[in-house]
């Protein structure tokens, strides 16, 4: 969420700049301990040109502990969130946003519990 308040979504692993040139990188895998390639991970200052942004993270679909397929969102963003990370309240009303939108089953995922 930029710093107005608006929404940026992307796809990690592809993200198109406004002068038409295209970077690529590789998406997250849930469960596992890192980025298969840290180096190459595009991250989230590239939706907000490198401005200030209000919170940052990702939006995943995967399966669920009970085997169900389901979107996944967490705050997970070493730029916007690390130094002051978001509250559980904040995290709750960020899956609450992206539910009520979707109309899906959204759950809210921490890395570090992963």
């Amino acid at each position: 969420m930029d710093e107005s308040g608006d929404i940026k979504l992307a796809v990690e692993e592809i993200a198109e700049l406004p002068d038409g040139r295209e970077l690529t990188g590789h998406p997250r895998r849930r469960n596992f301990p890192s980025h298969p390639s840290d180096e190459k991970k595009l991250g989230h200052p590239c939706l907000v040109d490198e401005q200030p942004a209000r919170i940052a993270g990702e939006l995943f679909l995967d399966h669920a502990d009970d085997g169900e397929l389901v979107w996944f969102v967490n705050t997970n963003s070493g730029r916007y969130c690390r130094s002051r990370p978001p509250s559980g309240e904040q995290g709750k009303n960020v899956r609450d946003l992206f539910a009520k939108h979707m109309q899906q089953r959204v759950e809210f995922d921490s890395l570090e519990d992963n």
